[in-house]
C-alpha cells in the first residue's frame, strides 16, 4: 500500500484546470483509511483552506489526519479568502465555508465544477429514470 505522500496514481488524465480544494471529511477518512492518495485523482495539487486545516489541526500532532496534512507535500494549506455573503448565508461551518469561497474566486475551478454537476445531474437522472420507471 501506498504511503501517504506518495502516489501510484498517474494524474495527466485529470480535467481539472486548477488545483482542486478539499474539505476536512474527505481528509478524515481518506488518511484514516491509508488512501490519501486517491486525490491525486482530481489534481496533482490539493488546496486545504486555512479554515479546514484548523478543523483538523484542532485534533492534535498525533492525529492521522494532522500528520497526513504534515508530511504530504501535495497537500497545501491555503489562506482562506473571504466568505461572500451569499456563502454566509447558508449557515455552514468555517471549514464548508472556506472550501465553497476558494471555489467562488476561481473561474476554471467553477466551471470545472459546472460541468461536473452537470454531469452528476444527468447520471442522477438516468439512475432514477431507469430504477423507479420503466420507460420515461
Amino acid at each position: 500500500m501506498p504511503s501517504s505522500s506518495t502516489s501510484p496514481i498517474l494524474i495527466e488524465n485529470s480535467n481539472v484546470a486548477e488545483p482542486a480544494v478539499v474539505n476536512a471529511s474527505p481528509l478524515i477518512f481518506l488518511s484514516r483509511a491509508g488512501l490519501i492518495y486517491l486525490l491525486q485523482l482530481v489534481s496533482s495539487e490539493i488546496i486545504v483552506p486555512e479554515a479546514v486545516h484548523a478543523e483538523i489541526e484542532v485534533r492534535g500532532h498525533s492525529d492521522p489526519t494532522a500528520q497526513t496534512l504534515a508530511n504530504t507535500s501535495w497537500l497545501v494549506v491555503t489562506q482562506t479568502p473571504t466568505v461572500p455573503p451569499q456563502i454566509q448565508a447558508w449557515g455552514l461551518g468555517p471549514g464548508e465555508s472556506a472550501v465553497l469561497a476558494w471555489a467562488h474566486t476561481h473561474e476554471a475551478l467553477k466551471q470545472s465544477l459546472t460541468t461536473w454537476l452537470e454531469d452528476v445531474v444527468q447520471q442522477l437522472s438516468i439512475f432514477r429514470c431507469g430504477a423507479l420507471w420503466a420507460s420515461c
